[in-house]
């Protein structure tokens, strides 16, 4: 027995509502197979699922791409305030979802982009356990959306797409 092949989770994905499309994405080494998971219709919202048969993991991935006016706000934070700023974001984004890998990049002080992970191990892994995984990941998208509104809001009434862009 492996992990569910990719037909299986696109079902349960679209059984659950969410839309399956082409991951569009070099695959990592390793990888069977990926798909793209959109939040519903006419959501701008990106989960990538990877599964990895040697491995018996599926990896659900989202990253969030700062938009250029958010990039300038955050750096025109003094540095204590932008390290503050991050920090609570990604302990945000922890509480969310406390077994996801959580990578800012380039660095905290200085945040491009912020890539959140949830891998999903062994043989048995279960519908209900891969919609929460996407879920929650969707969620963290949310939250970041949310935390750089309340600090910065009047790019909220600025940009026509969001306060962030997914990538």
């Amino acid at each position: 027995m492996s992990i569910p092949s990719q037909e299986e989770v696109s079902a349960w994905l679209r059984r659950a509502g969410f839309l399956i499309g082409d991951a569009g994405t070099q695959m990592p080494p390793g990888a069977s197979w990926a798909l793209a998971v959109f939040g519903g219709p006419g959501s701008k919202v990106k989960v990538t699922v990877i599964g990895f048969e040697p491995s018996e993991s599926i990896a659900v991935t989202i990253g969030v791409a700062f938009s250029e006016a958010h990039r300038r706000l955050i750096m025109g934070l003094d540095e204590s305030e932008r390290l503050s700023f991050m920090a609570r974001m990604v302990n945000t984004l922890l509480l969310l979802c406390p077994a996801c890998r959580i990578a800012v990049q380039p660095s905290l002080a200085q945040p491009l982009t912020i890539i959140i992970q949830r891998v999903l191990h062994g043989r048995s892994i279960t519908a209900s356990e891969l919609i929460d995984a996407v879920t929650r990941l969707i969620n963290t998208f949310i939250a970041v959306n949310m935390m750089l509104l309340e600090k910065f809001p009047q790019t909220g009434r600025q940009q026509q797409e969001g306060p962030a862009v997914f990538i």
